[in-house]
């Protein structure tokens, strides 16, 4: 009997050893009722309503059911690029302009026929006025009901992937570092001897966080003025989006998949072999109760069931994909 226990044990523990981190997801996509798949830009208003960006129109979802609105609804056009949400306004941001949902009404303006291709990258409120950030053409400001742009001093620094807003200061994620306005007058290129093309920006408590195109992950101190890597994918890949959850994991979207760096703990890799439905990604979204949403480049929309979920199939050495029946032999492991 002492034998058979003995055996039994091992082969239990070589078993588990075969067994690999995985995740669920629930997909949303046309066929729940998103507008399209191709998702760019995530929201929550103070309803709690979630807010979906995609290049075939808006979506909104309740929780159970979506609602969509097109052109044909007074949309600036169907190409969602980006999506701010602030008291009872949501603003949208397009190719070619933006659009203002308030009262159940569209408004919308054209930056103009010459700069139809521009993309919105980023929309914040900022002293009042509507700023908009886009990937090209510098800044738009919304003021007295018409645009007016804003030009940085260098090229590359009007390429504006993310902006943030910290203590009455714009920071701009750009294609040249790290830029910072008190005024939208004066800009001003954070020094620093490393050469940042940065992807999107996060703020954290009284530090910023930047993404950059080849899979890094740096934190800013507001105080000192000084760089640190905080994560690096290795991959050398461009980071779509990334967002620090409130327990202070690092959740990053990129075109083979989702980073999931816990605090404190290496990071791992999620792709479609581990539970993820696609592994193109645009964006990552953390609501108000906590959950994870990701944006994917044709699969539509999924969320995060949760993170201490572990998969058993036959591809990691259980018998059959078939289960009727399991039984807990000590607490935690069945």
């Amino acid at each position: 009997m002492k034998f058979k226990i003995l055996f039994f044990i091992l082969g239990f523990l070589t078993f588990q050893h075969f067994f690999s981190q995985s995740y669920s997801f629930k997909s949303y996509s046309i066929a729940e009722g998103l507008a399209q798949t191709q998702v760019r830009s995530i929201a929550e208003d103070k309803n709690g309503y979630l807010w979906i960006g995609t290049i075939g129109g808006l979506s909104c979802f309740n929780g159970a059911t979506f609602k969509n609105y097109s052109s044909e609804d007074g949309l600036f056009n169907n190409r969602i690029t980006a999506l701010f949400a602030i008291n009872d306004e949501l603003w949208i941001g397009h190719e070619g302009g933006i659009s203002l949902y308030k009262g159940r009404k569209f408004q919308k303006w054209s930056f103009g026929t010459s700069k139809q291709n521009t993309t919105v990258s980023k929309i914040v409120y900022f002293k009042n006025k509507i700023v908009i950030g886009t990937n090209g053409e510098g800044i738009f400001v919304l003021e007295k009901n018409k645009l007016k742009q804003i030009t940085l001093y260098r090229k590359d620094e009007n390429r504006i992937r993310d902006i943030e807003l910290v203590n009455e200061n714009l920071y701009f994620a750009t294609r040249n570092g790290l830029v910072i306005s008190k005024d939208l007058i004066q800009f001003t290129k954070i020094k620093t001897q490393l050469n940042l093309n940065l992807t999107a920006i996060v703020k954290k408590e009284k530090e910023l966080f930047v993404s950059t195109t080849d899979g890094k992950i740096y934190q800013y101190s507001i105080q000192t003025k000084i760089f640190k890597l905080k994560f690096d994918s290795k991959k050398g890949e461009y980071i779509d989006d990334f967002i620090i959850d409130k327990k202070n994991n690092i959740w990053a979207a990129f075109y083979y998949g989702l980073i999931y760096k816990p605090a404190n703990n290496i990071h791992q890799v999620i792709q479609d072999s581990t539970g993820l439905p696609f592994n193109q990604l645009m964006v990552v979204f953390e609501d108000k109760n906590g959950t994870i949403w990701i944006g994917s480049d044709g699969k539509g929309l999924f969320r995060l069931g949760g993170t201490n979920f572990k998969y058993y199939n036959q591809n990691n050495g259980i018998g059959s994909n078939l289960i009727t029946s399991a039984i807990e032999v000590r607490k935690g492991e069945y």
